[in-house]
């Protein structure tokens, strides 16, 4: 061999993180925890209206509502309009209720500033 040549020292170790990973105990999963901005934007802040619990709603997520699942003519009663209305046919405007138009007088409505 030659002389004078010595090996490069080893690399540094790397240390454990101290938080506690979920996924420790599977060892053929691995769980990103960092948080996803695009996924962010997709949760709601509160319950939506017609439900009481934060189980009920994740509930009625949880159930599927394709094609696939459920019944053609239940799963075409997912995705009909609530409202029908033919192609060329006039719509009435809405009518401004009472507490609306006060809301409106006060300036109690969200607006953009230009």
């Amino acid at each position: 061999g030659r002389q004078g040549s010595k090996l490069p020292p080893p690399p540094p170790k790397k240390e454990e993180p101290s938080v506690a990973r979920r996924d420790k105990d599977m060892p053929l999963v691995i769980l990103n925890e960092k948080r996803v901005k695009a996924a962010a934007k997709l949760k709601v802040s509160e319950v939506p209206y017609p439900f009481t619990s934060i189980e009920q709603y994740e509930r009625s997520l949880a159930v599927p509502a394709g094609k696939e699942w459920n019944a053609i003519s239940a799963a075409r009663g997912f995705a009909r309009p609530e409202i029908l209305t033919r192609a060329g046919q006039v719509i009435a405007p809405i009518k401004q209720s009472e507490a609306s138009k006060t809301k409106a007088k006060t300036g109690g409505g969200k607006r953009r500033e230009q």
